[in-house]
């Protein structure tokens, strides 16, 4: 992966931990990874008793297993102890140029 699709990787997950509150996911049924959740910080640094599934190390993320059904839960108890943790919503990259010039650009 490179460097530039890193940085938006890492951004929109931080923004989907800090932006988006647990409870509208619930309501308007978001689609995430059932099963998992995503908590700031390293594996070393989870609580006792949450089990590390994959460190995004540059995002400084932990994916951490969760019982399927509460995810949601599991996320809200985190935040209540002052970690930043959601569930791992799934995002699509979705864009449309508006250059009209777009296709005589070689380089891209």
């Amino acid at each position: 992966m490179n460097s530039g699709r890193m940085i938006n990787t890492t951004c929109i997950l931080l923004a989907l931990l800090v932006c988006v509150p647990l409870s509208s996911l619930a309501q308007q049924g978001s689609p995430f990874r059932s099963g998992e959740i995503v908590v700031a910080g390293a594996p070393g640094d989870l609580p006792p008793g949450l089990n590390a599934i994959k460190h995004l190390k540059n995002a400084d993320l932990t994916i951490v297993a969760a019982p399927r059904g509460g995810e949601i839960a599991l996320a809200k108890q985190l935040r209540k102890k002052g970690r930043r943790a959601g569930v791992n919503r799934i995002a699509y990259a979705n864009a449309t140029v508006n250059d009209p010039t777009f296709s005589l650009q070689w380089h891209f």
